[in-house]
């Protein structure tokens, strides 16, 4: 994804592309998502006694999808 991403940034910022902007959002949402999900699950394999992983990794995906519920509302909000 990061591969996608960095040249999506590019051309957004070359083209001056809102809609290209938005779809390099996107990617680095997705790259967040992907993160934090293997570094649970890493973190897990690597260490039996990390019991409380998987909830730290479901609070950091709400904290990702929270902040980004407010990105989109502000956007929406704004005229």
């Amino acid at each position: 994804m990061i591969i996608l991403w960095l040249p999506k940034r590019y051309m957004a910022r070359a083209l001056n592309s809102a809609t290209m902007a938005g779809e390099a959002a996107c990617s680095l949402s997705c790259i967040q998502i992907t993160l934090v999900v293997f570094v649970g699950a890493l973190i897990f394999k690597l260490s039996k006694r990390a019991w409380w992983v998987d909830s730290a990794a479901c609070i950091g995906l709400a904290g990702l999808f929270a902040r980004e519920s407010w990105k989109m509302l502000r956007w929406v909000s704004n005229p």
